[in-house]
């Protein structure tokens, strides 16, 4: 498994974790303040302690014998790899898709915000 999976399934560990102690005990509370915070906070929490390393004392670190066993072992391939000669170009179509959309996005979402201020501006607001 690649560690970027390794540490998703830790991610994913720590948050069932911690929203299962907010289901448990915080749901309920009405003090909706601090059960916001708790959310916000564990969410922080639950992508950073997959990073933590902690050592614990009954655990035995690999030494060097145990590493040395594994890459004593020759390998040989008798392969030919063909160097490809790779050629990097300024204009690439997935980059003129990605810009294309992304403006076209924009374009809709500047109208928008454009349409909803003229209609903020035409409507009398009564108190």
């Amino acid at each position: 498994m690649t560690p970027f999976m390794v540490y998703l399934i830790k991610v994913i560990a720590c948050s069932g974790i911690l929203y299962g102690y907010y289901y448990v005990a915080l749901r309920n509370n009405k003090f909706h303040q601090w059960n916001r915070y708790y959310l916000l906070l564990s969410t922080l929490l639950s992508l950073a302690l997959p990073l933590l390393r902690i050592r614990l004392p009954f655990m035995e670190e690999e030494s060097a014998s145990t590493v040395y066993a594994y890459t004593s072992q020759l390998v040989i391939l008798r392969e030919t790899v063909l160097p490809t000669a790779k050629k990097m170009d300024l204009f690439d179509w997935s980059s003129l898709l990605y810009l294309l959309i992304l403006a076209f996005l924009l374009i809709r979402i500047a109208g928008a915000a454009g349409r909803s201020c003229l209609s903020c501006a035409t409507i009398p607001c009564s108190m």
